[in-house]
Parts: C-alpha cells; sequence; structure tokens
C-alpha cells in the first residue's frame, strides 16, 4: 500500500478581457441638465493569475509489479474588485432607462423639444386670458391632453454607489486508474497507468451594486464544466542516496458537459417618482444553458522527494495542466435590462493551470 498527500499553491488563468456593461449602449445622458457622452468604466482585467489553495491525495496498492492506484483533487480559487461611482450600461431595448424631466420641480414633464407638448402631461396653450381663450407668453402649464411627446424623454445613467465583483473557481476530481511496475535500473523504475477520471471545475462571475437607479442590483453567472473520460499516463521515478527524483505525465480525454447558470435581480429597491425611469420596475430573472465539448487534457508533474527513512519522504515539485473545451463565466454575460441572458462567448477556450507543490509520501 502507499500514500501520498500534497499541497497546492495554484493558479489558473483567466478569460479574456471583457466590459462589465454593454459596449452598444454607451452614448449620450443627461445629467443634472448637462447632456454628455458616458461609457462603462470597469471590465474583468481585475481577473489575473493568482495563486489560491488546493489539496491533493493519491493512494494505491502494488503486488508483483501490477496493482491500482486513486485519487482525489479539490481547490478554490477567489479574486473581487471594489469600485465606488461606478458606471454599468446595459442594453435597454424596452428603453427601461427613459424618463421625463422635471428640472423646476413644478411637478409636470419638461418640454425638453420646444414644441409646447410637455412629456406625458399635455400641451401648453399660453396664459389663460380670463375668457377661455389663452394668449403669450406660454407658462409651462398643460392645458389639455395630448399625445406624449416621447422627444422629451431622457435617458438616465445607471450609476452604483458600491459595486462589488467576484470571480470564483471551484475544482475537485477523482480518478482511479490501474498501473503496471517495470524496473529500469537498480535504482530507478517506470509505471504505466490507465483508468477514468472525473474533473468538477465551477467557473462563477458575480456582480452587485447599490446606489442610482438600479440600485439593490445583483447578477450571479456560473459555468459548471463536467468532464468525464479516460486517461494513461506513465511516471519514471530514480532515487540516489536519500533523494528520489519523479517525473510524471498524463492524457486525459474527456467530455465536457457544460451546466451554464444565472440568475438574479434587477432594481430591486426602485420607487417610481419624478426625474427618474417611467417604465423600470424592479425584476427577477433566472437563465440556463446546457452544451458538450471535447475537452482533451495534459497534466505534467515533477518533484523531489526527500527520505526520511525507508517508507517516508517529504515532497517538493511542481504540476501544470492544460485543458481544452473549457468555458468561462465572465464573457457569456449579456448586459440587458431586465432579464440579462448568457451568450456562447468563451465556451470552448483552452486554460493553464499552475501548481508549486509540497507534502508527505508513504511508501511510495
Amino acid at each position: 500500500m502507499f500514500f501520498q498527500y500534497d499541497h497546492l499553491s495554484w493558479s489558473i488563468t483567466g478569460p479574456d478581457r471583457t466590459v462589465i456593461g454593454d459596449p452598444g449602449s454607451e452614448g449620450v445622458f443627461i445629467v443634472d441638465g448637462i447632456s454628455a457622452y458616458y461609457t462603462n468604466h470597469l471590465n474583468t482585467s481585475f481577473i489575473d493569475v493568482e495563486n489560491d489553495s488546493a489539496d491533493r491525495i493519491e493512494f494505491g496498492h502494488v503486488q508483483d509489479s501490477s496493482g491500482w492506484m486513486a485519487g482525489f483533487i479539490m481547490g478554490t480559487n477567489q479574486q473581487s474588485l471594489s469600485a465606488p461611482g461606478a458606471r454599468v450600461i446595459p442594453s435597454d431595448p424596452y428603453n427601461l432607462l427613459s424618463g421625463w424631466v422635471d428640472a423646476n420641480n413644478d411637478g409636470y414633464d419638461d418640454d425638453l423639444d420646444g414644441d409646447n407638448i410637455l412629456g406625458a402631461d399635455g400641451e401648453d396653450q399660453g396664459t389663460p386670458d380670463g375668457m377661455g381663450g389663452f394668449i403669450a407668453p406660454f407658462d409651462g402649464i398643460p392645458d389639455r391632453p395630448a399625445a406624449t411627446d416621447n422627444d422629451d424623454l431622457v435617458r438616465y445613467l445607471p450609476v452604483f454607489t458600491e459595486f462589488e465583483a467576484r470571480y470564483n473557481v471551484e475544482m475537485q476530481g477523482f480518478e482511479l486508474m490501474a498501473m503496471r511496475r517495470f524496473q529500469t535500473a537498480d535504482n530507478s523504475h517506470f509505471e504505466f497507468f490507465y483508468g477514468a477520471r472525473l474533473l468538477d471545475i465551477e467557473d462563477t462571475f458575480q456582480f452587485s451594486g447599490s446606489g442610482g437607479v438600479l440600485d439593490a442590483t445583483n447578477v450571479s453567472t456560473s459555468v459548471r464544466n463536467q468532464m468525464v473520460g479516460g486517461q494513461v499516463g506513465g511516471r519514471w521515478t530514480a532515487a540516489r542516496g536519500c533523494f528520489k527524483l519523479n517525473v510524471e505525465g498524463r492524457f486525459f480525454a474527456a467530455t465536457n458537459f457544460q451546466h451554464a447558470q444565472q440568475d438574479g435581480y434587477t432594481a430591486s429597491n426602485f420607487t417610481a417618482g419624478a426625474n427618474l425611469p417611467a417604465a423600470l420596475t424592479p425584476s427577477s430573472f433566472n437563465n440556463s444553458v446546457r452544451r458538450q465539448e471535447f475537452s482533451p487534457m495534459g497534466e505534467w508533474r515533477v518533484d523531489t522527494v526527500y527520505l526520511i527513512n525507508q517508507y517516508v519522504g517529504f515532497r517538493l515539485g511542481y504540476t501544470g495542466m492544460a485543458i481544452g473545451g473549457y468555458s468561462y463565466a465572465a464573457p457569456k454575460v449579456n448586459y440587458e435590462i431586465p432579464s440579462f441572458g448568457m451568450s456562447d462567448n468563451g465556451s470552448d477556450e483552452t486554460v493553464f493551470v499552475n501548481a508549486f507543490t509540497f507534502g508527505l509520501e508513504i511508501n511510495r
């Protein structure tokens, strides 16, 4: 019987940088009566290659040069962004961010295009003459109903007083393989193994914002990459004195069953009133998409072992993985109110995992 434990300081490559917001909806907004061009000013560049913790356990049994081995791996990688005064401009196909302006607080919509139609409040015919008619000048008070003047609408700029974004990767896996051991020299041997592997990596991008017209908005998008398939590999070990060198490689041919899930809510604290969007209401949503990808993975490991005695040794090494057919969560977000949504972006990517390892082995 043998047992092996490694603690990993690991990182995973992040997705391509994307804008947090809809670039196509950037444009002219009126803020405090001033018209200006505004853009989204946050992106996902905060998702970088940063190290976090993971653990790996392997154990098995060898007798007469043949046997079996099993292994578990589990770890998390978390990153976050906090930004005050964040502009996140969504696509607005239903004009939910549009409304009328009452800059002088007289209780009537302002006539921004100068046609004497006061937004949704009616037509200003002038100043009453006391005899049922009207004379100049116009007094800014609606005198009779009129069709709503959409030319008086303005777009309200969504700005969050406080904004937080979080990126999280959770990895766990299991493998079970048969193995054969071949003696290559007095102080070295080679192991060949084959079997099955499951690798489950959940990629999550979540953001929340408070303040502004979209106050109390929260959107969470996650993709679960469930990779299942066959695996082959080999390991060469050479010993000299109290030291051992292990060089190992594995190839994992898997089908990736991707399950993308998105849920959240927008403008939960919104209450209609003057100088606010006219049609916006609090909304919640839930979206789900499934797809499959071929997901090949190569893994390579190099480590040095210092043997305390014949059976126990301390390990120090490096592990790398290249995984194809991977799906990220962050590029999938469609920034569209009221129900957001997901695209196919980032569904077939190659990611790299790098880890420095240290641990313990018994009778390996």
